[in-house]
């Protein structure tokens, strides 16, 4: 008998064989076709790279921008303390990203996709 079960990542129903009570008994979940080895593409990787090259490039330009308009003004280093808060999360991230991607694409990988100059840089 089919019956349905949700995909864990996206919740849309899928194809399960076997009965309403094995499936309620299992609890188990199977991946829909939206499922595939690797769930970050190398083109989002691209995508994902670019946007975190252009926003630690602006929190650095703000953060410096802050800092020497409110050097000795505690709000200004309240906001600095902040910003640099961000640039570590974003960090934290970046690296995260670059880990997977080398894992999934070795061959393809490289260190510029997240670091680095952004694109539209290297052509100016």
């Amino acid at each position: 008998m089919l019956e349905q079960k949700y995909c864990k990542l996206c919740s849309k129903k899928t194809s399960f064989v076997g009965s309403a009570k094995e499936l309620l008994e299992s609890n188990d979940k199977e991946y829909c076709s939206c499922y595939s080895k690797n769930s970050i593409t190398f083109e989002e990787h691209k995508e994902f790279g670019k946007l975190c090259k252009i926003f630690n490039k602006k929190l650095i330009l703000d953060s410096i921008r802050i800092s020497k308009e409110q050097k000795t003004k505690a709000l200004g280093k309240e906001k600095t303390f902040r910003y640099s808060k961000s640039q570590k999360a974003l960090s934290e991230l970046r690296e995260n990203l670059e880990e997977i991607m080398f894992e999934d694409y070795p061959e393809k990988a490289t260190t510029k996709i997240y670091y680095g100059i952004i694109e539209e840089e290297e052509t100016k």
